[in-house]
């Protein structure tokens, strides 16, 4: 479809023109638009990841559904209970008060970051970095988890994810929400917070949902059919040819084009 040279200018010039805040609007829902309300909240960090774990499903109805949140609650000293209404599509409202409270005593234990990084930079799980930093800051949540008595949750475990040990992350999930939610919090620009420069935007992997793995499909980035964790790494290494250095900044490129339909016809 595209030689190599003209893929990376297609890419460059899509990643240019998604590049703007106004790209995040009501008319092109996107939970990212969420997290941006509350940029200078002190648990931004819990407040982006509850959003990326439950950024599955339409994108209109999950930006519907954060919209009910002003996470107050995070900032409390007492446990976090809710209305029996909000409830979200795999989430009952009980498994929602779960997650948020599992946010809110990790907030109070130093935050998501501190966790993260510290996976990211000393952990070795796996030979990726975020990875290592992803697969930890699991297992520190679901530690949480048991110890609050709520890890019988099957709401919750398909909001986390599930890591059945501390050294033996399970199964070949693409991680998409995890890596949504790095995306958000590492990679700095119109879009993107860039909030943690202890993490490199080149150890960053693509957040594959089913429109970035269509449209990488489509274009020639990957081979594999099935959205995998494989199909994770290996279609984060071919972007590197594009961008060594922050190769998931064609990632709400690929979003948008496959969401908008931007390829058919070509």
């Amino acid at each position: 479809m595209f030689s190599n040279h003209k893929l990376r200018e297609f890419l460059d010039s899509q990643y240019t023109l998604f590049n703007t805040q106004d790209a995040l609007n009501p008319d092109k829902p996107d939970p990212l638009l969420i997290v941006h309300r509350f940029k200078n909240h002190e648990c931004l960090a819990e407040i982006a990841l509850f959003c990326a774990l439950l950024s599955y499903g339409n994108a209109k109805q999950i930006v519907k559904f954060l919209s009910k949140f002003d996470f107050k609650s995070l900032q409390r000293n007492q446990p976090i209970s809710l209305d029996t209404r909000l409830f979200y599509r795999f989430q009952s409202a009980q498994d929602i008060a779960y997650l948020l409270e599992i946010l809110r005593i990790c907030a109070h234990k130093g935050g998501v970051k501190k966790v993260f990084v510290h996976g990211y930079s000393n952990i070795n799980f796996t030979p990726f970095r975020i990875l290592n930093g992803i697969y930890h800051s699991m297992y520190y949540l679901w530690q949480i988890a048991h110890k609050i008595g709520v890890h019988k949750s099957t709401g919750l475990k398909f909001a986390l994810g599930e890591i059945p040990s501390r050294f033996k992350p399970k199964g070949q999930s693409a991680l998409k929400r995890w890596n949504l939610f790095a995306r958000w919090l590492v990679r700095k620009d119109n879009i993107d917070l860039g909030l943690w420069s202890e993490i490199d935007s080149s150890d960053l992997l693509i957040p594959l949902d089913t429109h970035s793995f269509q449209i990488s499909k489509a274009l020639g980035l990957l081979e594999r059919n099935i959205a995998d964790l494989q199909s994770v790494l290996e279609l984060s290494e071919s972007l590197k040819a594009f961008d060594s250095q922050d190769p998931i900044k064609y990632d709400f490129a690929l979003y948008r084009i496959g969401q908008l339909g931007l390829l058919e016809g070509r």
